[in-house]
């Protein structure tokens, strides 16, 4: 059976997803290049979004997801040393996450890999049909 025939009965919503889970294969192996075979993917797509000296809730909200699957994936970022915490001088009861040089290190990882794809797409598509997928997927995200 070929790709094509296998595919030609899902749902668009079913195709975006099997193109995340081939990113995600394509990300966990830039990072195992990196030597960051520590860091889960879905854990590195979190670190862009951690600002300098944020609060879990406030990337939670960022990253549009739970707060409590953003405080466990801290908590294991902060085990490999890619994040560090410190208490929230405002107030004692939190905690402040900021990057450390080896979480700056795999953002770099994450944006050449996504670059990388994104290179990978264009060759199929074309610029014009990969800008006009952007504009569609934005459309969809910004639609709830």
């Amino acid at each position: 059976m070929t790709t094509e025939n296998a595919l030609a009965g899902r749902t668009v919503p079913g195709l975006v997803q099997r193109l995340a889970r081939r990113n995600t294969a394509t990300l966990a192996r830039a990072l195992e290049d990196a030597g960051m075979d520590d860091l889960p993917p879905a854990q590195a797509l979190l670190l862009p979004v951690i600002g300098r000296d944020e609060r879990a809730a406030r990337v939670a909200e960022r990253a549009g997801v739970a707060r409590q699957t953003v405080a466990q994936a801290i908590a294991g970022l902060e085990r490999s040393g890619y994040v560090e915490r410190d208490e929230d001088p405002d107030d004692a009861r939190a905690k402040l996450v900021h990057l450390t040089r080896r979480g700056r290190e795999a953002i770099a990882v994450v944006r050449a890999a996504g670059v990388a794809e994104q290179r990978r797409w264009a060759k199929i598509l074309g610029p014009e049909r990969l800008a006009d997928l952007r504009e569609h997927l934005l459309d969809l995200l910004e639609s709830d």
